[in-house]
């Protein structure tokens, strides 16, 4: 397979990160975004902020299948520059989606390649999953003992 060439009607990524140049909070639409006809209004152009220019779906990077389109399952990820750890932003609408189906599966299978995942709530809250060999599910108590509540801001 090779990566997936278009974002389609997702735009999940002008909803849950915050944008500081466009005083955009986390989990909030962009007053940029056409969500769901065409996505940013000012795609391509000089106003548009750097880190919007510069952020690189893990979706459209991978041959990752189409029902993990953030849109479909429910969060987008973001991989830190050594890959070693990805965080996972929560769309409110999908608040558990990251638990189940084909999302669940696919972390699931990061964390048992070595991977760390910082799970983000819609609220904040933070999840730090780290790697081992439970599933999600099974790793309830890790789960609780290192979640905490930080800034709503969208930052790892």
């Amino acid at each position: 397979m090779t990566p997936n060439p278009s974002c389609g009607s997702c735009s999940l990524c002008c909803k849950l990160p915050k944008i500081d140049e466009l005083q955009k909070p986390m989990g909030k639409w962009c007053d940029k975004c056409l969500p769901g006809k065409g996505g940013c209004s000012i795609f391509g152009a000089p106003e548009r902020p750097h880190i919007c220019s510069e952020y690189l779906c893990v979706w459209r990077m991978t041959d990752l299948e189409p029902e993990l389109r953030p849109d479909r399952c429910g969060f987008i990820l973001d991989a830190t520059h050594d890959k070693l750890m990805v965080r996972v932003l929560i769309d409110s609408h999908r608040a558990e989606a990251y638990r189940h189906g084909p999302g669940g599966r696919l972390l699931d299978k990061l964390r048992a390649k070595g991977m760390t995942l910082i799970i983000v709530a819609p609220d904040g809250t933070r999840k730090l999953l780290v790697a081992i060999d439970d599933s999600l599910r099974d790793g309830e108590a890790i789960i609780k003992r290192f979640t905490r509540k930080k800034p709503v801001d969208g930052t790892a």
